[in-house]
């Protein structure tokens, strides 16, 4: 499963698809704000879905 880190947080999150978090992020929305990281990266999230 893919991660996506959120750059302003710091926040490592799992990805539903290629749009939204598993905690229901848009990424879409502030692209500039989001970056993959690799699968190996520990999700940091707290949120349900993510953890």
């Amino acid at each position: 499963m893919s991660k996506v880190k959120h750059i302003p947080t710091n926040e490592v999150h799992r990805l539903k698809d290629s749009k939204t978090t598993c905690c229901g992020f848009k990424i879409t929305e502030n692209p500039e704000c989001w970056v993959q990281v690799g699968d190996n990266s520990t999700v940091t999230c707290e949120k349900n879905g993510c953890k």
